[in-house]
């Protein structure tokens, strides 16, 4: 449902930091305790293409993977390239084509070897976005890991409490049969006094 959705314009501004992407995504599973194992997955839907040395961010999946975080990548875009349209937000028409501080349009290439280094390391799957079935794939890989955890008994299992549960009611009912001869003796005790007055 959500791969469905995307679409570029929901990101505000061009660009990829895929390191920190990842470090943050780590971070965000991982919660507050930075030796926890998370045990969690994360999708991350990119080109490849990265503002940073691949090294940085081989060196985020590399902690991504200690941390027990898997992440599979769906890579869009061609490795061919194409330039990145500039839209009127109103009209939604193209105006032009992004361009770099030398004034040369920019072309987005897809980085299937990035992409494939991130998900291996990690123990993730690779999926091109525009090849069909990949979203069932990706998919099946996330109920994969879903049947892991539950034959690697991590699945939820409810205890018995029924124990406490019958202690208390048997000190209930115990507290109850006392109360209750108590009253009753009170309540002759009350009669035997009327009737000898």
């Amino acid at each position: 449902l959500y791969l469905d959705a995307l679409d570029p314009e929901i990101v505000s501004q061009g660009g990829s930091s895929l390191a920190s992407a990842i470090r943050q995504a780590t971070d965000l599973v991982r919660g507050e305790d930075p030796e926890r194992r998370a045990d969690y997955a994360v999708v991350l839907v990119s080109d490849g293409e990265a503002l940073e040395e691949e090294d940085a961010v081989l060196r985020a999946a590399e902690r991504a993977a200690a941390a027990g975080v898997v992440v599979h990548t769906v890579g869009l875009g061609t490795p061919g390239g194409a330039p990145i349209p500039e839209l009127d937000p109103v009209s939604g028409r193209v105006t032009g084509y992004k361009r770099d501080l030398s004034g040369d349009v920019v072309i987005s290439r897809r980085n299937d070897h990035l992409l494939g280094e991130i998900a291996s390391i990690t123990g993730g799957r690779f999926v091109r976005g525009d090849e069909p079935g990949a979203t069932d794939r990706l998919l099946a890989s996330l109920r994969g890991m879903e049947r892991a955890a539950a034959a690697a008994g991590r699945e939820a299992r409810p205890k018995d409490r029924t124990g406490w549960l019958v202690a208390l009611a048997l000190l209930l009912v115990t507290l109850d049969a006392l109360l209750a001869g108590g009253a009753l003796q009170s309540v002759r005790k009350r009669r035997a006094k009327v009737a000898a007055a």
